[in-house]
């Protein structure tokens, strides 16, 4: 399992990722429904990569929760353009209504 992350190489970004790799994201919906990730990042920066994301972007993203790259960059060869690669650990999901949670782990 992976995912991927379109994002600006802000230097601080990159010190941060670079002393430790280790980075958790969440998302959370107003029904309080949410998903805490850990992963493992690290750096992708070559065309063959930013296309593929670009384009899992385009085709994949959920209404509401993805957005369109073009807003922010001018296509997949856009030196501004740099993707992250995120190999999972540990995911949890929450369901709002009841709290239930369940929790995936790598092996």
């Amino acid at each position: 399992m992976i995912g991927w992350l379109a994002t600006y190489r802000t230097p601080v970004k990159a010190a941060h990722i670079a002393n430790n790799p280790h980075t958790n994201f969440s998302y959370w919906t107003q029904g309080n429904d949410s998903v805490a990730i850990d992963t493992v990042a690290a750096w992708v920066d070559d065309l063959p990569a930013k296309s593929h994301v670009w384009d899992l972007y385009k085709r994949t993203s959920p209404r509401g929760a993805g957005y369109d790259l073009g807003n922010f960059w001018r296509s997949p060869a856009d030196p501004k353009l740099h993707v992250l690669r995120l190999t999972p650990w540990r995911i949890q999901v929450i369901r709002g209504m009841d709290l239930r949670s369940r929790i995936w782990q790598a092996a």
